[in-house]
């Protein structure tokens, strides 16, 4: 009889121990995927922070100190050549996501009363060149704050488990007004395994800087 008690003494505290060791083993997994979403949800967010504050530098670079003979704007990498040497530029290492030629940052008005259709026609197909050069600008600088070349910064979000890696951020809400360029990303983040039958997470970022004329 106490043989027999032993015996289920045991196998009670092998069963209880299998259900411990299970669940902490599934607590660490779930807290190691937590850890690994914050990283990535403040790596991105530092990206677009920096790189908001370097968008909001580039009406000063373009407008101010890049204008050549013509009046056209040189971009802020030529400007720095022609200012410190082209080798020296070579020796430092110029990367182009770090700068751009376009006017992004230009706001057009219209007044939608006395506009005439024509005017109003060239109003949205500048707004829309003008999104789609922001769209642009962003995602080159987001990728230089990432891992200054498009492959570092794929690396860095594969590691992170961003779906989709590089295309799966989505710059399209990103836009310019009163004065202030506004830094949107949408993106989606892979759970490690199936929770509640949820492995993808959405996050929505933005980061805002005045931009300097």
């Amino acid at each position: 009889m106490m043989k027999k008690t032993a015996r289920d003494t045991r196998g009670a505290i092998t069963l209880e121990a299998t259900i411990v060791v299970t669940l902490f083993i599934f607590f660490m997994i779930v807290l190691y995927s937590l850890f690994v979403m914050f990283l990535a949800h403040n790596t991105i967010g530092h990206a677009i922070l920096q790189a908001s504050k370097s968008l909001s530098l580039d009406p000063h670079y373009t407008e101010k100190l890049g204008l050549n003979e013509q009046g056209k704007a040189e971009s802020v990498t030529q400007w720095l050549a022609n200012v410190i040497g082209n080798d020296l530029m070579q020796l430092n290492g110029s990367n182009p996501n770090f700068s751009s030629d376009t006017h992004w940052y230009k706001e057009s008005t219209i007044n939608p009363g006395t506009a005439t259709e024509s005017e109003t026609n060239k109003h949205n197909e500048e707004a829309a060149t003008r999104n789609a050069q922001l769209q642009d600008v962003v995602r080159s600088r987001v990728i230089g704050f990432l891992g200054e070349t498009e492959a570092g910064a794929r690396q860095v979000l594969d590691k992170y488990k961003v779906v989709g890696g590089l295309n799966g951020l989505d710059f399209s809400d990103s836009y310019v007004a009163n004065g202030d360029v506004h830094v949107v990303v949408k993106y989606k983040l892979t759970f490690n395994f199936k929770l509640f039958t949820v492995s993808e997470f959405e996050f929505t970022q933005a980061a805002k800087s005045k931009l300097w004329k």
